[in-house]
């Protein structure tokens, strides 16, 4: 696609993920479309306005209202025009609104007042609540010693069946206040389901994180592609279900901006390509996993059984020299090996299974003393293989950071944040404060692919990609479901070519997994061999 004033931007054929957008790039996304591309910011706002408009209705339907009463809250700015545009839509399909315009109509930019004009001759009530201050999206609202909004307002959101926010949008860079956060609470208190428009108000489009007071929302419709806060926490509690709207913004142009960021989408049937029919087990690479101690020897079993149910042709256990008699038999098809003890490792053993290994975990149930530290540093050393560092190596890796200065061949470390903390000298509170910064930090640090593990797991490498993965439930916080993921993962990391591809197939095949198994016994009861159970599903490309 050609555009004017000298900017070319390349067609091309389909998105390979949804892209995730920062505030900035959203801002330019618009910006390019007006006045490079040549759509009218008019097309844009009366798209906005019709999504809007079809998810109010979609969700009076499932109230079991019909026409049901609409109270939209609009502000002065762009998220304004959305809300007046979606009023309109809603009027002419015979829904009664309400208009709420956070200010007076005098001193409205030109295209804002023109939706409400068009909304109000149509027969919409528009009600004005008088701030004294600005309230433009980036600015901040002036706190009153006394915040009291009109009676009729009151009146309009509490008798309505359905509320949208159309208050701020991604512009939004400060605290709300004064009657700004009086409307929010408002809504808020008032219990019926609430859409809101591109972002939920007060909250900050790009960390997720709250400015002041923030819709609750039932529904985001946000526009062209999510945003970066919408897809991690807080910002994706503020969101509830997210729909992404197509409002005419040019793929190409979002491609254009390059955006570091994109969801694991649904990947979509079977995971990978039927088996060759003269296929043998050598084929489907061998993943040795080394861990395991008195007391944590099930950490190594789930890894290594992982790793066979998503598809290795064979998995070996190094474990601590206690455990190989324990293990041996609990899943017959995992070959079992005696490594290392208390004060020493076999290095002839570990040397030797490295030597006929695919892939390797290291970690899970590990020992991080003395010996964690030498079996962290001959696997690094040695091992021209993709490893995986979980668990007992994070906590080895942490104090020991100079072990990976030397590896060529990719690591994935898969850190929840509580090791992302220490790896990084910080709190977990200022990792959750930060994902997309602790994620960067932990890539530059190590320039190794990161899974930040959590709500949104986050995947992460040196060249620039990040995934996010919006798939699984908090059933999934339960012991050992970090171990299968690392199991899943060197098991990937031999079936694809691109290593980053490779963690975030993985990643997202755990998710489902998760899914897949909340959905059949619940989240309460839900325990980490239950996603194992289910991993044959996820290859045929079922899902919840």
């Amino acid at each position: 696609m050609s555009v004017r004033r000298g900017v070319h931007l390349e067609p091309f054929a389909r998105r390979t993920a949804t892209p995730v957008l920062t505030a900035d790039e959203m801002r330019e996304a618009d910006r390019l479309t007006i006045e490079e591309a040549g759509i009218p910011a008019l097309v844009l706002v009366e798209n906005a306005g019709r999504a809007v408009a079809e998810a109010t209705i979609e969700l009076l339907q499932d109230e079991g209202y019909s026409p049901g009463l609409v109270a939209i809250v609009c502000g002065r700015g762009n998220n304004g025009s959305d809300g007046f545009a979606a009023a309109r839509h809603l009027w002419l399909r015979g829904v009664r609104v309400t208009c709420i315009l956070l200010g007076v109509r005098e001193g409205l930019r030109p295209e804002v007042r023109a939706q409400l004009d068009m909304a109000q001759v149509l027969g919409v009530t528009v009600l004005e609540v008088a701030e004294l201050g600005p309230t433009h999206e980036g600015e901040t609202a002036v706190a009153h010693s006394s915040v009291t909004l009109p009676h009729e307002v009151e009146v309009a959101v509490e008798t309505a069946t359905v509320l949208v926010d159309a208050l701020f949008g991604v512009g939004l860079a400060r605290p709300t206040s004064g009657l700004a956060a009086e409307l929010i609470r408002l809504l808020n208190r008032q219990g019926a389901p609430i859409i809101a428009v591109d972002v939920p108000s007060g909250l900050d489009a790009t960390t997720g994180h709250g400015l002041g007071d923030v819709v609750q929302a039932t529904v985001t419709v946000t526009m062209a592609a999510p945003k970066r806060g919408l897809v991690v926490h807080p910002g994706a509690g503020y969101a509830g279900r997210l729909i992404v709207a197509d409002i005419g913004i040019p793929d190409a142009i979002i491609e254009h901006l390059g955006p570091r960021v994109a969801l694991i989408d649904d990947l979509g049937g079977a995971l990978r390509a039927p088996r060759r029919s003269d296929c043998h087990k050598g084929l489907m690479g061998h993943v040795l996993v080394i861990g395991g101690a008195p007391g944590t020897a099930g950490a190594v079993l789930l890894a290594g059984t992982a790793a066979l149910r998503f598809g290795a042709g064979l998995v070996t256990i190094a474990t601590h020299d206690q455990c190989q008699s324990r293990l041996e038999g609990l899943q017959p098809e995992l070959m079992v090996q005696a490594a290392y003890g208390d004060i020493a490792i076999r290095d002839d053993v570990i040397s030797r299974l490295l030597d006929v290994a695919d892939a390797v975990v290291i970690g899970p149930g590990m020992p991080t003393g003395p010996v964690g530290v030498l079996l962290v540093a001959q696997v690094l050393s040695r091992s021209g293989l993709p490893v995986v560092l979980d668990a007992g190596a994070l906590s080895v890796l942490a104090t020991h950071p100079a072990m990976l200065a030397t590896r060529a061949r990719p690591v994935v470390l898969t850190p929840h944040p509580g090791e992302a903390a220490r790896l990084l000298g910080r709190t977990t509170a200022d990792i959750a404060a930060d994902r997309f910064g602790a994620l960067d930090a932990l890539i530059h640090s190590t320039m190794a692919i990161v899974v930040l593990k959590g709500a949104a797991t986050l995947v992460g490498e040196p060249e620039g990609r990040i995934a996010v993965c919006t798939r699984g439930n908090p059933g999934m916080a339960t012991a050992g479901t970090g171990d299968v993921l690392a199991g899943m993962i060197a098991c990937s990391l031999h079936h694809e070519p691109d290593p980053f591809d490779a963690v975030r197939i993985a990643t997202w095949a755990h998710a489902t997994a998760g899914d897949l198994a909340a959905a059949d016994i619940g989240e309460e009861s839900l325990i980490a061999s239950d996603l194992i159970a289910r991993l044959g599903r996820v290859l045929r490309g079922e899902g919840p």
